[in-house]
């Protein structure tokens, strides 16, 4: 199969479960997670990609992802500004 010129891009948002008031909250993460499938059967490129500027509320988000991710703790090492 042919490698493509252009690579499928799909966007994943990622959240982290917290608990606020006894409550739980889903707190948006400052970064997507983005994967690159070249079509020709390697690998899928997988990399963190920061969210510009300020991060938008729900009535605000214009964003379209292809999924959302929910975790309980951070999905990769570091990934957290400070490594909270």
């Amino acid at each position: 199969m042919p490698r493509l010129s252009i690579p499928i891009r799909k966007t994943a948002a990622v959240y982290l479960k917290q608990t606020s008031d006894g409550k739980t909250v889903f707190v948006r993460e400052q970064y997507n997670i983005v994967s690159l499938d070249f079509g020709d059967g390697s690998d899928i490129e997988t990399y963190l990609e920061p969210i510009c500027g300020r991060p938008l509320s729900p009535s605000e988000s214009r964003e379209v992802y292809d999924e959302v991710r929910e975790y309980d703790s951070p999905p990769f090492p570091l990934s957290r500004v400070g490594g909270r």
